[in-house]
C-alpha cells in the first residue's frame, strides 16, 4: 500500500514538472518568435554590382530572447529559379541565452548568369526558413516562408 502511494506521488510530481517545463518552453518560443516576426525585426537590401551584374542580397535583423531558458536559432535564406531550383542559399545559427539579444546577418551572392536564370529581374522567388529549439532540443518550431517578388501578372 505504501509503495503504491509513493508511486502515485512520484507520478504526480513528474506531471507537475512536465507542465512547468512545457510552460517555460512555450514562453521562450513565444518571446523569440515574436521578436523575430515583429514588423521591423529584419531588413532586406539588394545591391547590384553594375560592372559585373552580380547581385548581393542582405538579410539583417535583431533577435531577442525574453524567456527564462536559452534557445538555439537558425535562419536560412534561399533564392529559387522560376523552375523552383535553388540558385543561391545561405544559413546561420545562433544561441540566445535567456535575456540575450543578438544581431544576425545573412548574405546571398548571386552571379550575373544566375540572376537571369532565376528571373530576378521580374521579382524572383525567395525562401526563408526560421528554426528555434529549446529545452535541450526537445521543443522546437520551424517555419518556412516562400515569397514571390514583383514580376508580371
Amino acid at each position: 500500500m505504501k509503495g503504491a502511494k509513493a508511486l502515485g506521488l512520484v507520478i504526480a510530481a513528474l506531471q507537475v514538472a512536465g507542465l512547468i517545463l512545457f510552460a517555460v518552453s512555450f514562453h521562450t518560443l513565444y518571446t523569440v518568435m515574436s521578436s523575430a516576426f515583429s514588423g521591423d525585426a529584419f531588413t532586406y537590401t539588394a545591391t547590384m554590382d553594375e560592372a559585373t551584374g552580380n547581385l548581393a542580397l542582405r538579410l539583417e535583423g535583431g533577435l531577442r530572447n525574453d524567456g527564462v531558458i536559452g534557445a538555439d536559432l537558425s535562419l536560412e535564406a534561399a533564392v529559387l529559379s522560376l523552375d523552383e531550383e535553388y540558385v543561391a542559399r545561405n544559413s546561420t545559427a545562433v544561441h540566445l541565452d535567456a535575456g540575450a539579444q543578438r544581431s544576425v546577418v545573412l548574405i546571398l551572392r548571386i552571379p550575373a548568369e544566375k540572376v537571369q536564370q532565376a528571373g530576378l529581374e521580374g521579382g524572383g522567388l525567395f525562401e526563408i526558413t526560421f528554426r528555434i529549439r529549446t529545452l535541450e532540443d526537445l521543443v522546437g518550431f520551424t517555419n518556412t516562408m516562400r515569397i514571390r517578388g514583383g514580376g508580371e501578372e
